[in-house]
């Protein structure tokens, strides 16, 4: 699977380096909202790492914002364009079995559209949490299957019936987006993998390696929900925060390691 993931990549990321630098794509946004909640969160930048880096548009925010920004991805595709980009941060490549950093290296971690892709979560989340330091901030995204946005897109689907009857790809996208939340399925075995479709899944997930949920919001991937007022005011009520945990196509939390951070 590992050999599957890194092919794709390889042969996405002149794609995925134009949606990282539209600022007006679900991606773009969503690195610049986690931002906004970072500065409440880690008023002292330290050092960050980025898994699943892609073309290292976080990394570079984050280097902008005064952290020393580290960047991981199983592609070298995407780690080329990412230094190309940007000198400043430190890119290596690694995967799901081999990440070349140190326990408790780093005060920020992030994975935004990473999980879906890993096969083994549980064996995955605990080395990744032994790379945080203590008191660090751990930020996860996740694809809710049971999203309005997933919702609509099978139904879209569906609606094509007619014309794409007898298509693989065209069946094969509506049972993707229906198990995993993505049209790709993850390009695992969804039944081995441990479940993340969901808010709750997600915070199990974390609560289980010691962590603590400290914030969380999330985006629908429809343009006209997603500015950042419009979210942060459905995060002050108990039915918007309902709404971003179980409606949202991306649900990103924040958690933090248990101890007291040492501030560079």
């Amino acid at each position: 699977m590992i050999v599957e993931n890194k092919n794709f990549w390889q042969q996405e990321a002149f794609v995925w380096e134009g949606f990282a630098l539209d600022r007006q794509s679900h991606w773009s946004k969503r690195s610049h909202f986690v931002l906004r909640q970072l500065k409440e969160l880690i008023p002292t930048p330290g050092r960050s790492l980025d898994l699943g880096c892609g073309p290292g548009y976080l990394c570079s925010l984050l280097a902008d914002c005064g952290f020393d920004a580290y960047g991981v991805d199983i592609s070298e595709n995407m780690l080329s364009r990412a230094r190309r980009r940007d000198a400043r941060v430190h890119f290596a490549r690694g995967d799901e079995k081999e990440l070349p950093f140190s326990e408790n290296q780093f005060d920020l971690i992030t994975a935004f559209g990473l999980l879906e892709y890993i096969e083994n979560r549980r064996l995955y989340l605990s080395r990744v949490v032994e790379l945080l330091a203590p008191g660090g901030i751990l930020v996860l995204s996740n694809s809710n299957r049971l999203s309005l946005f997933v919702i609509l897109a099978v139904i879209s689907r569906i609606l094509r019936w007619p014309w794409h009857f007898g298509e693989d790809g065209w069946r094969q996208t509506i049972i993707n987006l229906g198990r995993s939340g993505i049209w790709t399925g993850g390009m695992i075995n969804l039944d081995r993998a441990e479940p993340i479709c969901s808010a709750a899944a997600l915070d199990r997930q974390a609560r289980a390696r010691g962590l603590e949920r400290v914030a969380f919001f999330g985006m629908f991937n429809f343009p006209w929900i997603d500015r950042y007022s419009r979210l942060r005011s459905l995060q002050k009520s108990a039915v918007g925060r309902w709404l971003l945990r179980h409606l949202a196509w991306n649900y990103i939390a924040f958690y933090r390691k248990p101890g007291l951070r040492n501030e560079i």
